[in-house]
């Protein structure tokens, strides 16, 4: 689950909200898939573009915002990068997967933080090494981006991209909402009447994911 921190302002208003108001955050994501010399995925470069009322909240919460302006001081979002959600967390992986003939692949911490402000709205991205490199000619490769608590919606609309081969591209699968949003639903349903619902809220965040997969032009 996305681990949002220093934001006592959205957890404050959140126990307010009943527990079907999930998702809380919302979230344009990208990916380029980093290829080596060798043409192996060697690393993936995640993008998150915050929607704009959270993107407020972090700066305020942050003192990047010394006017109240709605924009942050020059210079200040540097030391936000990397920061703005808990990788020291030991249940967060980054809300990244990738699997490799539909298995799950290790990743390693996120290096090569970057921050930006646009169009009033706080962007990131940062870089996921794979432990083992990957030879698309050998293995099917996807990935998903994605909060298993549901607390973040992830939707992909920033670009998709391959960098180090021509001749690979990424495809997005969209997810099934209609099905994604009645499974979520029955879930809700069978949860017993005296457990709070948002402590014990239904870990639903994959199937809203779309898949994002690896097509490359075999040698001829």
């Amino acid at each position: 689950m996305i681990r949002i921190v220093w934001v006592s302002l959205l957890l404050t208003c959140l126990t307010a909200l009943p527990a079907r108001a999930h998702p809380h955050v919302f979230i344009d994501a990208g990916l380029t898939l980093v290829m080596d010399e060798d043409g192996r995925v060697a690393a993936l470069r995640v993008a998150w573009a915050y929607d704009a009322f959270y993107s407020l909240m972090l700066i305020e919460d942050n003192g990047l915002d010394a006017d109240h302006d709605g924009v942050p001081e020059p210079g200040e979002l540097e030391r936000l990068a990397g920061r703005d959600v808990d990788w020291e967390a030991p249940d967060f992986g980054g809300d990244l997967e990738v699997l490799v003939d539909g298995e799950p692949v290790a990743l390693g911490g996120p290096m090569r933080h970057t921050a930006a402000w646009s169009d009033g709205r706080y962007v990131t991205t940062h870089l996921r090494p794979v432990e083992t490199r990957i030879d698309p000619a050998a293995h099917s490769i996807s990935a998903r981006i994605y909060d298993p608590g549901y607390f973040a919606f992830y939707e992909i609309t920033l670009p998709l991209r391959v960098e180090g081969r021509a001749d690979c591209r990424l495809l997005r699968i969209p997810a099934d909402l209609d099905a994604a949003e009645d499974a979520l639903r029955e879930k809700i349903a069978q949860l017993p009447a005296n457990v709070d619902a948002e402590a014990e809220y239904p870990r639903v965040g994959a199937i809203f994911a779309d898949s994002l997969r690896l097509e490359c032009t075999a040698p001829s």
